[in-house]
């Protein structure tokens, strides 16, 4: 996988969902990137190790709440990424071409916005 991560306030405010959708409408694969660790159902809702104390470790329950990990949680909301058999595609021109499709995007949205 090749991820990708942008902030929106510098590229018009474009939200991850409305560029992710503008990149597929161009034919261009895109998917979701791993999702933060505190966020997944093991870990949030502490189904560990059984017989383990997981009392005092900073996730779990209330304690996996996206403020708790404001960074991963920003990067995550501002991340997508490209499948690797875009990356390893044949066509030679494949990586120039979803690179123009990107920056027609966004050259789009900050216009949009100005």
């Amino acid at each position: 996988m090749f991820p990708v991560s942008f902030e929106p306030r510098k590229l018009g405010g474009i939200s991850r969902d409305a560029l992710v959708a503008k990149i597929r409408q161009r034919g261009t694969p895109t998917a979701d990137c791993y999702p933060p660790l505190h966020s997944l159902a093991c870990f949030r809702d502490v189904r560990c190790v059984k017989g383990i104390d997981y009392s005092r470790a900073s996730w779990g329950g209330a304690k996996s709440d996206d403020r708790n990990f404001p960074v991963a949680s920003h990067v995550y909301r501002h991340s997508f990424q490209f499948p690797q058999e875009l990356l390893l595609a044949e066509r030679e021109d494949a990586l120039e071409y979803v690179a123009e499709t990107l920056e027609g995007i966004l050259l789009r949205e900050i216009e949009i916005q100005r």
